[in-house]
């Protein structure tokens, strides 16, 4: 009876033992964020822009999946509409530029920030023929 008393006790001061050091070798927590950014292309007079080249770039990398990137492009719907999502680690949100270009149109340049993550109208001025 004092042999298995012994080998208990020793089990359990063992898997305390490893217990603890799992503790002190596990990695710090990292939360994940959503990172988006999404908003409407319209002519000076409201009216929505299909087909403008929005360019997303970021300071820090931001996850498509696993995937990490610092530059993202998209094209306007037939609303006038643009989107991204993309996941970010440790931080809610990086410093960003969206740039948007379509023929016809003067280039616009918008930098934002975590408080600035939702663009609602983006105005695009006619160039003079």
């Amino acid at each position: 009876m004092r042999l298995r008393a012994q080998l208990v006790c020793s089990l359990v001061v063992g898997s305390g033992a490893a217990v603890g050091l799992w503790l002190a070798v596990a990695p710090p927590r990292v939360h994940d964020y959503i990172f988006q950014v999404s908003g409407t292309v319209v002519t000076h007079q409201g009216t929505p822009l299909v087909g403008v080249h929005v360019i997303l770039e970021v300071a820090a990398p931001v996850y498509e999946a696993i995937t990490p990137l610092t530059r993202a492009e998209t094209v306007s719907d037939e609303k006038g509409h643009f989107a991204f999502s993309y996941i970010s680690c440790g931080a809610p949100a990086p410093p960003y530029i969206l740039r948007f270009r379509k023929p016809g149109f003067g280039d616009v340049v918008i930098h934002g920030d975590r408080e600035t993550i939702r663009v609602r109208r983006v105005r695009m001025q006619a160039l003079a023929r």
